[in-house]
């Protein structure tokens, strides 16, 4: 017997926009979220023009809403100024500020940063989190400055796509998905005003593929710790490249070691010469992880919460001041890495990393890297530091590869993209 069903979900209006970001008095810890960072660039009294691709309707079996009270029931513990992320049954929004007023709910997609590393940010998304089987048509009521897509696939490969119009008033328009199980709507770079989405779902059964990414790390080399000298013990990664089961040395950054205390001294002295201070004082993911793996300490402007903020305040290198927190917890992200288990207990390490204004001890952002100290379970690796990287706080991680670059986003928290964590190839050097 086949089941069908209708699904309508409304977002009264709902903005996309990745040009643009709010700024620094919204913090990163769980706070009710106000209007008075962002104010609503929609009206509901626009006309509604409508045009529909050549679909055929099913029949419904029943109807669910998503309404605006129920998205405003989640806004309300949201409040990144660089985006927020929420699933709502089986839907799920990457990448937006909920704004709760009277009658519209704003989401404001994520700011393009990508200075530190070549990974590129996901766009502002809304998708299904759980598998629709047999999408046959998708009507859509948007409004859109500039072109936006929408995927659909099996698998959520998202190997299939629409472009939808450019649009200065709302329009509706109807897609045939071809009885998909997945959809996503990419913002891409543009405002995409979305007022409501409805699915016809017939369920049959399709078989789905296994998706997995390619990549390829190195175990970290083992040094001595016991003998470090500040200002004076160096080492260095090998930046490499591998093509064709060979391996090349692209570049090789250099690290000095040194001690809290000294670089507090050095730092807090009026006269810091740049070049040292460069050297010292470490932002970069790359850098920051590499540091770790090279003397199993974080870089000297990086604090506890309680420490970093005392010196936040007392000026302190305070553009470049940063938080380090330790966890052993074993719910949230964790499960979804293979971690090695030290006795039976774990532990890990989540350092920040600045992406955007307004960075401080008390509003830290979205950006961290996560060392996990006892590694992973997997194929070719040993029981040494694994490093990843979020830029969505903890929806997705980048897995390091211990030769100067994060590679291979996969979902933690969330699941905004088709893969997991995948055991990638262990090369010997």
């Amino acid at each position: 017997m086949k089941k069908h069903l209708k699904i309508i979900i409304f977002l009264i209006p709902i903005l996309f926009l990745i040009s643009c970001s709010t700024k620094n008095n919204i913090s990163s810890d769980n706070i009710p979220v106000t209007t008075d960072n962002i104010s609503a660039n929609t009206t509901s009294s626009e006309p509604i023009t409508s045009t529909t691709t050549d679909v055929s309707t099913t029949n419904i079996s029943y109807v669910t809403k998503y309404n605006n009270n129920f998205i405003s029931k989640y806004a309300k513990n949201y409040s990144y100024s660089t985006g927020n992320y929420f699933n709502a049954d089986s839907i799920s929004i990457y990448r937006g500020v909920l704004i709760v007023s009277t009658d519209l709910v704003d989401l404001i997609g994520m700011p393009d940063y990508d200075e530190f590393t070549d990974i590129k940010p996901l766009p502002s998304s809304i998708y299904n989190n759980k598998k629709f089987i047999g999408i046959g048509y998708l009507k859509i009521t948007y409004k859109s400055i500039e072109s936006a897509k929408l995927y659909y696939s099996l698998d959520k490969s998202y190997n299939h796509s629409y472009e939808l119009d450019k649009t200065t008033g709302y329009i509706t328009k109807e897609f045939n998905l071809s009885k998909a199980s997945y959809f996503k709507i990419d913002a891409g770079k543009s405002m995409l005003y979305i007022k409501s989405i409805e699915l016809s779902v017939d369920e049959n059964d399709y078989n789905e593929t296994t998706l997995s990414y390619t990549g390829f790390r190195v175990n970290p080399k083992e040094y001595d710790m016991n003998n470090l000298v500040s200002g004076v013990t160096k080492r260095s990664i090998d930046i490499l490249e591998y093509k064709d089961n060979n391996y090349f040395v692209k570049d090789t950054l250099e690290y000095i070691y040194y001690d809290r205390d000294d670089a507090y001294y050095i730092l807090s002295s009026d006269n810091v010469d740049d070049d040292l201070y460069s050297k010292m004082v470490l932002t970069n993911p790359v850098d920051v992880a590499n540091y770790y793996l090279l003397f199993n300490d974080f870089p000297v402007n990086y604090y506890d919460k309680s420490d970093a903020t005392e010196l936040y305040y007392d000026d302190f290198i305070k553009d470049d001041l940063r938080c380090v927190s330790e966890y052993s917890r074993t719910d949230g992200y964790v499960k979804s890495v293979p971690m090695n288990y030290n006795n039976g207990a774990i532990k890990y390490y989540e350092l920040d990393i600045k992406l955007e204004d307004g960075y401080e001890p008390t509003n830290r952002g979205v950006g961290r890297i996560v060392i996990f100290t006892n590694g992973f379970k997997g194929n070719g690796y040993d029981d040494s530091p694994v490093i990843v990287y979020t830029d969505d706080h903890y929806i997705t991680f980048n897995e390091y590869n211990n030769a100067g670059s994060f590679i291979n986003r996969f979902n933690a928290q969330g699941v905004p993209t088709p893969y997991s964590w995948t055991n990638i190839n262990t090369i010997e050097i």
